[in-house]
């Protein structure tokens, strides 16, 4: 996890796409996941506390509020 980078997110803008994918969020203060897609996740208005880390194939995320850091996935 992390060896193709992370950014860190704080805004509600929706990240990912087909050549951007991610492999973890991890969240730095309180979050509200708005919506979070990927391979078998479908998943709208997640409350997940600081530091609570969400694994998988995200293809893409946007948050609602707080911030996360999201790791990108290898290709």
């Amino acid at each position: 996890m992390g060896k193709n980078g992370w950014i860190h997110v704080d805004d509600t803008a929706t990240y990912g796409s087909s050549t951007e994918q991610f492999s973890a969020l991890q969240a730095t203060t309180d979050t509200v996941i708005a919506t979070v897609t990927g391979e078998q996740i479908s998943a709208t208005a997640v409350s997940i506390p600081a530091g609570f880390l969400i694994m998988g194939h995200i293809s893409s995320f946007a948050l609602t509020s707080g911030e996360v850091i999201a790791y990108r996935s290898v290709s």
